[in-house]
C-alpha cells in the first residue's frame, strides 16, 4: 500500500488570481514483493505538453514510482485561479503495466489521470489531466481549475546526457510525424570541436538534431532550421546569444553588419538583450520573453520567445 501526505501552499487575490502549488510525498510501508522482470522494467522519463518533465518507473512489469509535474489554470471574470502540483509517489506493489498499458487515477485532493502505452522500443506516449480545486478560506472564493494534456517517454539509459537529448528528439518526431515520417536507425551522436551533436535520421531524408549549443534542430530541404526549444538547460545569455545569431544567419543581408557583441540591461526588474547593427537596427530580447527587431521607427515582431 501506499501512504501520502501532502503540502499545500496557496495565495489567492479575490478577483486578481489563485496561485497554488502543491507538493506530495508518500512514504513506502512494506517492502515490495518479489516479481519477475519484465521488457518495459526500467527508469522512464517523459516530457508534457507543458514542457515539464516527469518520471516513473517500472519493476516486474509493475510501475512502482512517478513524479510528475501539472499546471491548471481557469479564468472567470476578472478572477483567475492556477494550481501546480509536483507530485511524487511510491506504490507496492505497484500498477500492472506487464501488457504495455498504463492507467493510473490518484490523489483525491486534486484528482489527476495518467494513461498510455509502452512500447518495447523503450518508448511511451500517453495523456494526462489534472484538476485543482482551492476551498478557500479567509473571504477568498473556492475556485476549480482543469487541464489535460499528452506526455512522451523513452527508457532512460545510464548516460543521462545521451538520454535527455534522446527524449527531446523523439517527443519532437511524435509531435510532428506526419513531417518527420519513419525513423532510420536510432539517435546517433558525433562529436567535434564544437561539442557533441546528437542526431535522428528518417527515410524522407529529414533530421531532427540536439545541438551542442542546447537547441533543437530539424534539416529539410538541404537546410538547418531551429525549433527555438531547448533540451538542456542553458544560461539565459546563452540562449539569448544563440537566438540571435540563428535569426541573423537567415536574414543577414537585411539586418546588415553586427555592431559589438550581444548586450544586456535591466527594465523594470527584468532583463534585456540586444544586438546592434550599423545601419542603427536591432535585435532585442525584451523583458516579456519575445524577440523583437527595431529599425526606422518600427518595432517588428520575431514570433520567436526566449524564455516563458
Amino acid at each position: 500500500m501506499t501512504k501520502y501526505s501532502k503540502l499545500k501552499i496557496s495565495v489567492c487575490l479575490l478577483l486578481v488570481s489563485c496561485l497554488c502549488f502543491t507538493i506530495v510525498y508518500a512514504d513506502q510501508d512494506e517492502s515490495p514483493e518479489a516479481s519477475s522482470s519484465s521488457q518495459y522494467d526500467g527508469s522512464w522519463i517523459a516530457i508534457t505538453s507543458q514542457g515539464k518533465g516527469i518520471s516513473f518507473t517500472v519493476v516486474g512489469g509493475k510501475l512502482t514510482y512517478i513524479s510528475d509535474n501539472f499546471t491548471a489554470t481557469s479564468t472567470s471574470g476578472s478572477s483567475t485561479c492556477t494550481g501546480s502540483a509536483s507530485i511524487s509517489f511510491t506504490m507496492t506493489p505497484g500498477s500492472d503495466v506487464s501488457t504495455g498499458a498504463v492507467s493510473l487515477n490518484y490523489d483525491e485532493a486534486d484528482p489527476t489521470t495518467f494513461q498510455g502505452t509502452l512500447s518495447s522500443n523503450g518508448t511511451a506516449s500517453g495523456k494526462w489531466t489534472f484538476t485543482y480545486k482551492s476551498s478557500g478560506g479567509f473571504g477568498i472564493p473556492s475556485c476549480t481549475a482543469t487541464s489535460s494534456g499528452t506526455w512522451n517517454a523513452i527508457l532512460s539509459t545510464s548516460d543521462t546526457v545521451y538520454s535527455n537529448a534522446a527524449l527531446r528528439i523523439y517527443d519532437l518526431s511524435v509531435q510532428y510525424s506526419t513531417f518527420f515520417g519513419t525513423k532510420t536507425g536510432s539517435v546517433t551522436s558525433v562529436t567535434t570541436t564544437n561539442g557533441t551533436y546528437y542526431v535522428q535520421l528518417f527515410t524522407n531524408g529529414t533530421a531532427i538534431l540536439a545541438g551542442a549549443d542546447g537547441f533543437m534542430y530539424f534539416y529539410s530541404g538541404g537546410s538547418w532550421n531551429s525549433f527555438w526549444v531547448t533540451w538542456k538547460t542553458i544560461s539565459d545569455s546563452d540562449r539569448v546569444t544563440t537566438i540571435i545569431n540563428t535569426i541573423y544567419g537567415q536574414f543577414a543581408s537585411y539586418l546588415g553588419t553586427k555592431s559589438g557583441a550581444v548586450t544586456s540591461g535591466t527594465y523594470n526588474g527584468g532583463t534585456y538583450y540586444v544586438q546592434y547593427f550599423t545601419n542603427g537596427g536591432f535585435l532585442i530580447a525584451w523583458t516579456d520573453g519575445y524577440v523583437y527587431y527595431y529599425n526606422g521607427g518600427a518595432w517588428i515582431p520575431c514570433g520567436v520567445q526566449w524564455k516563458s
